[in-house]
């Protein structure tokens, strides 16, 4: 699965308001080897959460080499074990970070 893919297919598949209101925060992911490397996913929009691209002050910022985020978008890797390993690197409020799980499903 690209990063593409997850954003524009399997992300929006599983969004409602009710994940967006019990996030109710921004995260850019920066998507490392990626052809679309930014994405952005705002809950403090009222719609249109996920962007590709780069947002203003996002308040968590992941990183992340794009097989890797395949292995967390497919459940093979868990984020957890994902930021223990160094795979991802987090920037922001780490609160924010522990709703991730959520949404990559």
């Amino acid at each position: 699965m690209t990063a593409r893919d997850f954003f524009e297919k399997e992300l929006p598949a599983r969004l409602t308001e009710e994940v967006a209101k019990r996030a109710a925060c921004s995260f850019q992911f920066v998507i490392k080897d990626a052809e679309s490397p930014n994405w952005g996913v705002d809950f403090k929009r009222d719609s249109d959460w996920i962007t590709e691209g780069t947002l203003d002050a996002p308040d968590c910022t992941v990183t992340v080499k794009e097989a890797d985020f395949a292995k967390l978008a497919t459940k093979q890797l868990k984020p957890e074990m994902a930021v223990m390993l160094g795979k991802i690197k987090i920037k922001g409020d780490l609160q924010y970070a522990f709703k991730l799980k959520e949404l990559m499903g």
